[in-house]
């Protein structure tokens, strides 16, 4: 575990951002909420909007908004483009959140559905990693969002878990490239349980999953710690969903149950 000394990404001077793959809402936009909070800038990627808005308002303030289809390469490498033209952008944290939920019996699902899901939980984030990492010049922290799906079994879920599974592992070894570049960045995983979300489908009762905005302050501190070396560089948290709704952080990698 590293001492609070050699935690230098907090060391980075000028204005902080962060820089946060589906941020437009749910979780994503909690985690937004956060970095304001903490005086850092929240620049957020998503889909492109039909009103070609280059900013959202994210508690009552204008959030830089890029539009990327996250799955596209050659997308996300235009997206990174125009931030190699602004060197004042100083992103600290990349967050990828973006997934695709496919439920039911896997043999009944449509082969582009499970494509697209795939393409966006797993192949966006690679996508996103390949171009953003050879810009950066000083240590900054991954954040990759799974999900407890990625360990805890699940029948109805089959192609699901397999993507975010997959997205945490890309995360875990991609981690030992960042640092042989960068030897003080920091890389968290994160496996929420359920929260209140547009993700879920019609009919589903969400009145007991999580609020978005306590699990995106649970994450925030988690790097914090993180930086003050209580955690190691590479590192997991699960928010695991309580009886009543409330969160239980556990931490370290789970095998499959």
């Amino acid at each position: 575990m590293r001492s609070a000394r050699d935690c230098r990404v907090t060391a980075v001077t000028g204005v902080y951002r962060s820089l946060i793959a589906g941020g437009t809402r749910g979780l994503g936009r909690s985690i937004a909420k956060q970095s304001m909070r903490r005086g850092i800038e929240p620049v957020v990627l998503g889909r492109p909007r039909p009103d070609r808005s280059s900013t959202i308002e994210i508690d009552g303030e204008a959030v830089r908004f890029e539009p990327v289809r996250i799955e596209d390469d050659a997308d996300v490498s235009r997206c990174i483009d125009r931030f190699k033209v602004t060197p004042s952008l100083n992103f600290r944290e990349l967050f990828y959140l973006p997934g695709e939920h496919l439920k039911g019996r896997f043999c009944d699902q449509p082969e582009a559905a499970v494509r697209h899901m795939v393409d966006v939980t797993l192949f966006g984030l690679m996508n996103l990693v390949r171009h953003f990492h050879p810009m950066k010049k000083k240590p900054y922290r991954l954040i990759t969002v799974a999900s407890t799906t990625s360990w805890r079994i699940r029948p109805d879920e089959a192609a699901y878990g397999a993507a975010k599974a997959a997205a945490a592992q890309f995360a875990r070894n991609i981690h030992q490239e960042i640092v042989k570049d960068l030897p003080d960045a920091t890389s968290l995983i994160v496996h929420p349980g359920g929260m209140r979300t547009g993700f879920w489908p019609h009919g589903v009762d969400t009145s007991m999953f999580m609020d978005t905005d306590v699990a995106a302050r649970l994450i925030w501190e988690e790097m914090e710690a993180q930086d003050r070396g209580q955690w190691p560089a590479l590192h997991e948290l699960h928010i695991l969903r309580g009886p009543d709704g409330q969160p239980i952080l556990e931490r370290g990698p789970k095998a499959p149950q």
